[in-house]
C-alpha cells in the first residue's frame, strides 16, 4: 500500500481509530483498579507526508472510556467522528478491547478491535485488529512520558495482506488525583513503502476517586 496524497483520506479513515481510542493512545500503563473508571474526550488532527509533500486530511473528535475489572485488566471502548478536511463528509469509528498490565504502572499490552460505520461505509470491510504496547516513564512527581507502538491488521475478507505500524509519544500531566492532561503525537507507516501518516492531538482523562 503506497501512502500518496490522493489516497490519504481512505488510508486515514481506516487507521485513525486505534487501541480503544483515536490515533494517539491517550492512555498509559497505569491501569485502573477494579471498580474505577476513566472517561477521556479528545480532539486529533491527522495528515499524510509523501513524495516530499504534506497535506492535512482529517480531524477527529472522540471519547473513550476505561473500567477496571481486575488487578491487571481494564476494558475499554471508544467512539470517534472523523471529518475530512476537504469537506467531503466523514465517517464514524468504534473500537473496543482490553488493556492488560505486564509490569505494574510501567508496561501494558492493548488488544482492541475497531470498525467504521456511516454513510457509504461497508462495515464488514472496515474491521481491524490493533495489538500494541504502551510504556510509561515517570519524569517527575506529576508528569509521565508514554511511549506506544502497535500494528493495524485488516481483518476483512479480500483486504490487503500487509499491515501498518504506528509509534507514538505523549505526556500525562497529573493535575490532581482525578484529572490527567494528555498531549500526544503519533506516526504510522507501511513498512517498505514511502510516505507516512502523522497525527497530533490533546485529550483529558477524568477518573473517579
Amino acid at each position: 500500500m503506497r501512502l500518496s496524497l490522493p489516497g490519504a483520506a481512505s488510508v486515514l479513515a481506516a487507521v485513525v481509530l486505534g487501541a480503544a481510542g483515536c490515533a494517539p493512545f491517550y492512555q498509559d500503563a497505569r491501569l485502573l483498579q477494579p471498580g474505577r473508571f476513566e472517561v477521556s474526550p479528545s480532539v486529533s488532527g491527522a495528515g499524510v507526508t509523501a513524495d516530499g509533500d504534506s497535506e492535512y486530511v482529517v480531524t477527529t473528535v472522540g471519547v473513550q472510556a476505561q473500567v477496571g475489572v481486575a488487578e491487571r485488566l481494564n476494558l475499554g471502548a471508544a467512539y470517534g467522528r472523523i471529518e475530512l478536511d476537504d469537506g467531503g463528509g466523514g465517517v464514524n469509528g468504534f473500537a473496543f478491547g482490553p488493556r492488560i498490565g505486564v509490569v505494574r504502572d510501567r508496561v501494558a499490552i492493548t488488544a482492541p478491535f475497531s470498525f467504521l460505520f456511516g454513510e457509504d461505509v461497508n462495515v464488514r470491510e472496515s474491521w481491524a485488529f490493533h495489538p500494541g504496547v504502551v510504556v510509561t516513564t515517570p519524569v517527575g512527581r506529576r508528569v509521565d512520558l508514554n511511549w506506544s507502538g502497535r500494528l493495524l491488521v485488516p481483518l476483512c475478507e479480500g483486504c490487503p495482506d500487509d499491515f501498518l505500524v504506528a509509534f507514538g509519544i505523549g505526556a500525562g500531566v497529573h493535575t490532581g488525583s482525578t484529572l490527567v492532561l494528555r498531549p500526544e503525537v503519533a506516526f504510522l507507516f507501511d513498512p517498505g513503502e514511502s510516505g507516512f501518516v502523522w497525527t497530533f492531538g490533546f485529550g483529558v482523562s477524568a477518573r473517579n476517586r
